[in-house]
């Protein structure tokens, strides 16, 4: 699953005992959870950001999620000059 779009929510969640960053990414018709697996930051990685994910993605209690994507951060404006 190839996706662009919007970070939304960023959390910190337990999984397995382990703190994992939980990114919720909306493409504008709706939203997936990106998991980072013993991650509790990423830099750069915030609400308002647009990036793009690839990754697989799996039902998990009615909500998409994709663990461990592959990521890229999308350039604003500014920083392309």
């Amino acid at each position: 699953m190839l996706l662009a779009g919007v970070i939304t929510r960023v959390r910190v969640r337990s999984i397995g005992g382990t703190a994992s960053l939980c990114c919720s990414l909306d493409d504008g018709t709706g939203s997936v959870d990106l998991l980072f697996l013993g991650r509790s930051s990423i830099p750069g990685v915030d609400v308002g950001v647009r990036c793009r994910v690839e990754g697989t993605a799996q039902d998990v209690a009615g909500t998409l999620e994709v663990w461990n994507p592959v990521f890229e951060i999308e350039a604003t404006g500014d920083e392309r000059r």
